[in-house]
């Protein structure tokens, strides 16, 4: 039989115990350790807006992004080449047929854009439709079309503003949403795929990306 004092110590200890088990650990239980970085590489003309794009996806999902110059070591790979062409394509850019506010032009043909103006500097790289441009300083072609209403352009969709008229391309016109979107030809694309990835749980974000 124990002595009353024994007893005494055993039931403090198995009082205090619990306490001083919890205070070495400060009360809390040990935090997850966060996901690792998902891994972006990208084609030097696509990688500012591919990340961008990525991650403000990716953000929601409480993932960080970081870009790879190593494709072979990314989680996500995103290529303007034909190579990539089993992911997922996306738009880019879109290109805008223009004209003088006076032309009568509404619409044009590929025909109609050989010999077309675009911004110098630029390079097309279109899906659908390719033709032969003459490059020219963006502030001459607003300059260039006002002087001569048979002149067609191609800008970005960002230039295209006040001081010209925005036509139609295959029944297809951009800026005011109108026709068939889907079979509109003057468009930069690039493609998206998901390298394997071992977390399934991250696989699985991914693959509501690529």
């Amino acid at each position: 039989m124990p002595s009353s004092s024994r007893v005494l110590i055993l039931v403090c200890l198995a009082i205090v115990l619990p306490f001083l088990i919890v205070g070495c650990g400060d009360g809390e239980p040990p935090s997850p350790s966060p996901p690792p970085p998902v891994r972006l590489a990208a084609d030097p003309a696509l990688a500012e807006r591919a990340f961008a794009a990525a991650e403000e996806l990716l953000s929601a999902a409480g993932l960080d992004l970081v870009l790879t110059g190593d494709p072979v070591a990314a989680d996500l790979v995103v290529s303007a080449g034909p190579e990539a062409a089993a992911g997922i394509s996306f738009a880019t850019r879109y290109w805008v047929p223009v004209a003088a506010l006076s032309t009568p032009l509404a619409s044009v043909t590929l025909s109609d854009l050989e010999g077309a103006l675009v911004p110098a500097g630029t390079r097309l790289s279109l899906d659908r439709w390719a033709f032969e441009a003459q490059p020219m300083p963006l502030d001459e072609i607003y300059a260039a079309l006002a002087a001569d209403p048979g002149l067609v352009a191609v800008l970005p969709l960002d230039a295209v503003d006040a001081r010209v008229r925005a036509l139609a391309a295959a029944g297809a016109n951009v800026v005011f949403g109108t026709g068939d979107l889907n079979a509109y030809p003057l468009v930069e694309r690039a493609w998206v795929r998901r390298l394997d990835v071992e977390d399934e749980a991250l696989a699985a974000t991914l693959d509501g990306v690529a």
